[in-house]
């Protein structure tokens, strides 16, 4: 499950999840300067803006067991907002909340394509997309050992992209000394996967 949240200069958001509805509630947010978040107890989580300026962020749900409705309580400063993701998004306010456990979970989040979805080692691919969680300007990180490890995210080779229109599209060339095979490509947004496709590489072409 996805939320976006808001959190204006100062300000916070508590949520409170029921245990009658979800047990071993977990909440992560990507790396967003001047976030900060604190889990108060079990099903209590709160989000703090200690930057001194408004934040959008992020934050992804997830529970080891969800029964029935996804219910609980909301504290939110004021200007503060709160969207489970989904078609349509869904505002969380002020006092009691109930959302569908399918709700927000931003299916599709992130639509990933390679081309041409084949390519000899050297050759140039593009990679590209539709994203409907991150905002315009967020940078979409693209994984795959695939990729040249001049850039790295987590670990592993990386060429980044630039939100625009809910979509994105980037170029990169496939080393020569990649071995044939095929490789996953993954997106990433705020820290969490958004998905990932495929790009078989072929041999390089003998001189």
């Amino acid at each position: 499950m996805f939320l976006r949240v808001h959190v204006p200069a100062t300000g916070s958001i508590e949520l409170v999840f029921d245990s009658t509805s979800v047990e071993m509630v977990g909440l992560k947010v990507g790396a967003t300067p001047g976030l900060t978040l604190v889990q108060l107890l079990s099903n209590d989580f709160r989000l703090e803006d200690g930057g001194g300026s408004p934040v959008d962020a992020n934050v992804s749900l997830s529970a080891e067991k969800v029964t029935g409705m996804i219910t609980g309580t909301a504290r939110l400063s004021a200007g503060a907002t709160v969207t489970a993701l989904g078609e349509p998004p869904q505002n969380i306010t002020n006092g009691a909340f109930s959302i569908k456990p399918e709700f927000g979970s931003g299916a599709p989040a992130a639509a990933v394509a390679v081309s041409p979805p084949r390519v000899r080692a050297g050759g140039a691919v593009r990679v590209h997309g539709t994203v409907t969680i991150c905002p315009p300007g967020d940078r979409l990180d693209l994984t795959s050992r695939a990729f040249s490890h001049r850039h790295r995210f987590d670990g592993l080779p990386a060429v980044f992209a630039s939100v625009r229109h809910d979509a994105y599209s980037v170029r990169t060339t496939v080393p020569k000394r990649d071995a044939a095979g095929v490789y996953p490509v993954t997106a990433r947004c705020g820290g969490h996967v958004l998905g990932s496709t495929r790009l078989t590489v072929t041999p390089a072409p003998r001189r």
